[in-house]
């Protein structure tokens, strides 16, 4: 069965997080939901067409496309190997990467390994070494992770008149611990896109990866190693910059600063509120909003400074600023175009260009536009209806129908 193709811009991530963020092949793999071995065949293709991020400006998609697969080279050169049982001592060791021994390597040898191969190598050395357990380390402005809280408070709903349990969402950066908590009404993906987009306005600006657990809202379907992302979720991740990267199943390590910041966020907000009355959810939040602002400000018990010190010192201007315009959520559905050109979204009609009779397209809603794409391409934009009726643009039909 051939390989399903892989959109350019999903290519694009792949050679922007292997040169600005220090995700492996297989995280980048499960940041952008394709397999780890298409993601290590475009960093090779990359290299040897000695193609690097940031790519030229204004570079077409056909050259791209021509530069990565051209022919393979005949033979591969023997080089150099590092001491894996020295570099495997050394990564273990607070502040030792694997590109900082990368970098030592390449010191010693001019001509050798990429870090990519280099990584495989190490890894495959492992396995025959056995499976030990490093610490995780997490860098300023390259992580936030993202939970809810299993203690729910309750407010009273003002259109209903009736008592409802509210959802904690909790986000905290893995670097200085800054704390964000909200609460929804629901963890349905609308909330859910909210609060994030709410968590990175709170922190002034956006981490490099975003890690969250396999809620449906987030993640369609969980895997090991190629789990699907809500694609609404995606636009997101993509309208700031940023990547998801679902934890893994069965690897509880993957989410332990959540957790414990969830813990922190039950003991020092959600328990002293437990016992007030609330109506609406703003009334909520403003109450979260006073605790939250004092557990940022709470002094370490064992660090210098607090929460709000390490970011306003070092985290905050490691991360990336935040786009001009704040994400609107949008909705991704499939359609298929109609003999007459035409594809139907929500009992209303919308016109597409009619080389597109019988092909499948992909329809991006939200609240005021619907854009129709081909191939991650625009190929039609309309005003949003919300009523029954067929909205048709003339260059889209055939001179005979106009």
């Amino acid at each position: 069965m051939p390989k399903k193709r892989v959109a350019m811009r999903v290519l694009w991530d792949v050679l922007r997080l292997s040169a600005e963020s220090d995700l492996s092949v297989r995280g980048i793999g499960r940041a952008l939901g394709i397999s780890h071995s298409t993601v290590l065949g475009y960093l090779r293709r990359a290299k040897a067409a000695g193609v690097r991020w940031p790519l030229p400006e204004g570079m077409p998609e056909a050259k791209l496309k021509a530069l990565l697969y051209g022919p393979p080279e005949s033979a591969r050169e023997t080089r150099p190997l590092p001491d894996w049982s020295e570099v495997h001592r050394k990564i273990q060791l607070k502040g030792f990467t694997r590109h900082l021994m990368w970098e030592r390597y390449r010191r010693d040898h001019s001509d050798g390994y990429g870090y990519s191969k280099f990584c495989a190598l190490y890894s495959a050395w492992k396995k025959e070494f056995g499976q030990v357990t490093v610490p995780m380390d997490h860098p300023a402005g390259h992580s936030a992770f993202v939970d809810y809280a299993g203690m729910r408070l309750e407010a009273i709903d003002q259109l209903t008149r009736k008592r409802r349990r509210v959802e904690t969402f909790v986000g905290v950066l893995g670097f200085s611990n800054y704390l964000y908590v909200e609460a929804t009404w629901t963890q349905r993906l609308g909330d859910w896109l909210g609060s994030h987009r709410r968590m990175f306005e709170y922190f002034g600006a956006v981490p490099s990866y975003v890690v969250c657990d396999n809620l449906k809202s987030g993640v369609r379907k969980s895997h090991r190693y190629d789990p699907e992302i809500n694609p609404s979720y995606q636009d997101l991740a993509m309208h700031y910059k940023t990547v998801v990267v679902p934890t893994r199943p069965g690897k509880p390590r993957d989410k332990a600063k959540v957790e414990q910041a969830v813990l922190h966020a039950e003991r020092r907000i959600l328990a002293p509120l437990s016992d007030k009355r609330f109506i609406g959810l703003a009334h909520v939040n403003r109450h979260i909003r006073v605790h939250l602002k004092e557990l940022n400000e709470r002094p370490f018990q064992k660090l210098e400074g607090s929460r709000k010190s390490w970011i306003d010192t070092w985290e905050r201007s490691a991360m990336k600023p935040l786009p001009a315009e704040p994400y609107e959520h949008a909705e991704w559905r499939k359609a298929k175009v109609h003999r007459d050109a035409h594809i139907e979204v929500r009992w209303h009609r919308y016109s597409v260009p009619y080389r597109y009779v019988g092909r499948s397209v992909q329809v991006r809603l939200t609240d005021t536009t619907l854009e129709v794409l081909f191939d991650d391409k625009r190929v039609a934009t309309h005003p949003r209806s919300h009523q029954k009726g067929v909205t048709t643009k003339d260059e889209h039909m055939l001179d005979a129908q106009r």
